[in-house]
C-alpha cells in the first residue's frame, strides 16, 4: 500500500496533500490538497496537516496568516486552531459559507463570527487570497479579527476558548472539513504571538 500511493500507481481515489506548481507562478512550490466529498456514512471529509509547535492559553494574542487558492467547491473548513488534550480538538476554526469566511467555535454552541449582513464579501475562486486572523483568548471576552486580502472582515468580541484552562497546542492546516469534492492550495503559513 505504501508503495503504490508513493509510486502513485494505486487504483483507488484517495485524499491526499502534494508538493506542486503553484496554478499561477509555476516557479513557485505550494502544498495542493484534494478531498473527495464524504460518503453517506462520514460526518466529513478532510485533507489536512497538524503542527503542535505551538502554545497559546487564556490571555494570549494569536496571529495566523496564510495564502489560499480554491479549486472547485468550497471546503467547510480551512484551518483549525485546536487543543489536542480535549475530546473533539475544541477551539476557534476559520470557515465558509456560501463563500464567505467567517470564524467559528468548535465548542459550546458553536458560536459563529461572520462578516455583517449585506456587506459580506465573497472568496474568490481561482486566484491567491491573503486570509489573516488574530485571536486573543478568553473564556467570556475574547477577541476575533479576520481579514481578507488586507480588508477587515470581522472584528467582535466574545468566547473563544470553552474553559479557563484550555490551551492551543495545535494548528491544522488545508481542507480540515468538507462535504464536498475540492482541491484547495497553501501557500506562506506564519503564526506568531505578536502582530504582522
Amino acid at each position: 500500500l505504501q508503495n503504490c500511493i508513493l509510486d502513485k500507481t494505486c487504483d483507488f481515489i484517495d485524499n491526499r496533500f502534494d508538493l506542486v506548481s503553484d496554478p499561477i507562478d509555476q516557479n513557485n512550490k505550494v502544498l495542493k490538497f484534494y478531498s473527495e466529498a464524504p460518503s453517506s456514512d462520514m460526518v466529513t471529509a478532510k485533507s489536512s496537516i497538524v503542527s503542535t509547535l505551538l502554545l497559546f492559553q487564556k490571555g494570549d494574542d494569536f496571529w495566523f496568516e496564510g495564502e489560499f487558492y480554491v479549486d472547485g467547491d468550497y471546503p467547510h473548513t480551512i484551518a483549525d486552531f485546536e487543543s489536542s488534550y480535549f475530546e473533539g480538538s475544541l477551539g476557534p476554526r476559520i470557515f465558509f459559507k456560501n463563500g464567505i469566511l467567517g470564524v467559528e467555535n468548535k465548542f459550546g454552541s458553536k458560536l459563529k463570527f461572520q462578516q455583517s449582513p449585506g456587506a459580506e464579501v465573497i472568496f474568490p475562486k481561482n486566484q491567491w487570497v491573503t486570509v489573516k486572523v488574530h485571536i486573543s483568548y478568553d473564556e467570556t471576552s475574547g477577541v476575533v479579527q479576520l481579514w481578507q486580502d488586507d480588508q477587515l472582515l470581522v472584528d467582535a468580541t466574545g468566547p473563544t476558548m470553552p474553559l479557563d484552562f484550555w490551551i492551543q497546542n495545535r494548528l491544522e492546516i488545508g481542507i480540515t472539513a468538507t462535504d464536498y469534492e475540492t482541491n484547495l492550495y497553501v501557500d506562506n503559513i506564519k503564526f506568531s504571538d505578536q502582530q504582522f
